[in-house]
């Protein structure tokens, strides 16, 4: 018993500083996160799916499968190059047919769709979409596809983006 009550000793002298710090922590629906003295948060099995769009000013649809069954969080997305002539207007949708181009469900925040400003892009510039906590319009399904569409909108040509979409399982 003796070596037992040493090893563990020893363990927890080997544990760095840095690792006392953070919590992990259970919210009211059932999801956990880690948690730092500092307040920042990492979200335990939140997703994030890439996509890329070589033009944002021709009217088109990107698709992507959910690996996971959870809430939209956040859409993030970034430009490379600014956008002149009028708004870039983007939109997201979920749909959990498993077939065809039916995108019924607009991922929102209730007032607004992302939007690349005309008169103020430059290149490098990124927007935070937030849609609205817990709307069962964000939710998406293990298997369900999301789509992100410009509206065409902008004449400029050529102004790929990224963007990235996280997920929360909940």
């Amino acid at each position: 018993m003796r070596k037992l009550m040493i090893a563990f000793a020893l363990m927890l002298a080997c544990v760095p500083a840095w690792a006392g710090s953070w919590n992990l922590r259970q919210k009211d629906d059932g999801g956990a996160y880690w948690r730092n003295s500092d307040g920042r948060e990492a979200h335990v099995l939140e997703t994030h799916i890439v996509m890329h769009m070589t033009d944002i000013t021709l009217p088109s649809t990107h698709y992507v499968v959910s690996p996971i069954t959870g809430y939209v969080e956040k859409i993030y997305g970034i430009i490379y190059k600014a956008v002149a002539s009028t708004d870039a207007v983007i939109s997201a949708w979920t749909s959990t047919a498993t077939r065809g181009a039916t995108f019924s469900t607009e991922i929102t925040n209730g007032t607004s769709r992302m939007t690349f400003p005309n008169t103020t892009s430059t290149a490098g510039d990124m927007i935070e979409f937030s849609p609205s906590v817990g709307s069962t319009t964000n939710r998406v399904s293990k298997g369900g596809r999301i789509a992100i569409q410009t509206d065409g909108g902008p004449t400029d040509g050529g102004v790929p983006a990224t963007f990235v979409i996280v997920i929360n399982p909940k």
